[in-house]
């Protein structure tokens, strides 16, 4: 296992993973570089699964049955000895995609998802930040302005996604958000 490992949530209650990077995680002998769900169906909104590695299911393995739901999520650069590289499906369990940029044919429109190169960069906090050119890159990353809801609904337009600190406004941009530094 990876970084992550979801097994059973304690009865009637539900997990959510908000704005994380999952990125250099490896779980070389096993599933899911980044994570792995077993008996639990959470909501991931906002985060960027990139350079995870695993056996099988590079960024997120399920398991059996579960039925994850990813939001404004970006799982580009996964890798994989066998399986899918970003998602793999075990079981019955299909996720529920919505808005997302996933490097995975099967995904490709579905839920408004899109299959194109989210063109980071790097900024203040490291990688994995979007190309903008309002922040002075040549092109703007196909996952700014894409994703399912207003920045301010989900709290985001208090971080950024852009190397020169402009907080995220209006349809809020996919993946994860980097706090503003100074």
């Amino acid at each position: 296992m990876g970084a992550i490992y979801f097994y059973y949530p304690m009865s009637g209650q539900s997990v959510d993973v908000f704005n994380c990077l999952f990125t250099g995680n490896d779980a070389v002998t096993g599933y899911g570089g980044a994570i792995m769900f077993n008996k639990v169906s959470p909501n991931v909104t906002n985060c960027t699964f990139a350079g995870n590695d695993a056996s099988t299911g590079g960024g997120i393995y399920i398991y059996t049955d579960e039925v994850p739901v990813l939001t404004n999520c970006i799982l580009w650069g996964n890798t994989t000895t066998s399986g899918s590289a970003q998602i793999h499906e075990a079981g019955s369990g299909v996720p529920v995609i919505q808005n997302c940029c996933i490097d995975q044919a099967e995904y490709e429109g579905i839920g408004n998802s899109i299959r194109l190169d989210p063109l980071w960069t790097a900024g203040p906090l490291g990688d994995c930040y979007l190309s903008h050119v309002g922040s002075g890159q040549l092109v703007t990353s196909p996952c700014v302005d894409t994703g399912a809801d207003q920045a301010s609904l989900f709290y985001l337009d208090l971080l950024t996604t852009r190397t020169d600190n402009v907080t995220d406004s209006g349809i809020v941009d996919m993946g994860f958000h980097h706090p503003v530094t100074d």
